[in-house]
């Protein structure tokens, strides 16, 4: 029994790693390889003369504080968590809004109130603005690669693994991570659960027909899943203690 976790393990609180620890084997691998873009001198002008910036993921929020808050620091941030502003408050002078819910769904409806014409986006090469109907201009600030080194590098640890539940954190973590099962055991994988923290990656999954469980509420996402997590193995590992006492 083991427990998959696409994000690094510096992103999970302390709290629940120990937690996590004491009932089962945990497995830290983000399917994920961020890269920042240069960007060109159009999409610089474009940053500076924004009134309002949305920001749609965590390292995106850590680009704009290192690379790109000298461009604008008058311009009002927008970001989907309360935690992610925190980050951002000790670093630059920008004010900051928080979506209602933590995911970009919540932050496109609210962005929708505000002149798209002097609104930027920060984003990832993986996100689609055609799908997401962004009201601005997207700036592609980083690109999220998967290369053959870090495939190889996944599959050696899994190899053997096998996985009752895991933790996706996104849609192309989720389809890496079947790209990687087509080389793995299948035995391996039959019970899988598996945990998300948003509706966008947990449709991705549950068309594939696995089970998913989501978060009860729409903010603190990552904590309402961990402790959803905690319960459901030790539940599970109480279970199979009962069977050899009994």
């Amino acid at each position: 029994m083991a427990l998959l976790i696409t994000y690094a393990q510096t992103k999970i609180p302390q709290l629940y790693q120990k937690q996590l620890a004491q009932w089962t084997k945990v497995i830290y691998l983000p399917l994920i390889y961020l890269q920042p873009r240069t960007l060109t001198l159009n999409e610089i002008h474009c940053l500076q003369q924004a009134t309002d910036i949305a920001i749609t993921s965590n390292y995106g929020a850590y680009l704009f504080q290192t690379k790109y808050a000298h461009y604008n620091p008058t311009a009002t941030l927008h970001v989907l968590s309360a935690k992610t502003k925190q980050k951002l408050q000790l670093q630059v002078p920008n004010a900051i809004q928080i979506s209602d819910r933590e995911n970009r769904a919540a932050l496109v409806d609210q962005m929708h109130q505000i002149n798209p014409a002097t609104t930027c986006w920060l984003l990832s090469d993986r996100v689609s603005p055609s799908e997401a109907h962004l009201p601005g201009k997207p700036l592609v600030i980083y690109y999220n690669t998967w290369t053959r080194s870090l495939q190889k590098k996944a599959l050696t640890m899994l190899s053997g693994q096998q996985i009752d539940w895991a933790l996706v954190t996104s849609g192309s973590n989720f389809q890496r991570l079947l790209t990687l099962k087509t080389r793995l055991d299948d035995q391996d994988w039959q019970h899988t659960v598996y945990y998300v923290l948003g509706h966008k990656t947990g449709s991705v999954i549950a068309a594939h027909h696995y089970p998913v469980v989501y978060p009860g509420q729409s903010t603190q996402v990552l904590e309402q899943i961990l402790k959803k997590l905690v319960r459901q193995i030790k539940m599970e590992a109480n279970h199979g203690l009962d069977k050899f006492t009994h």
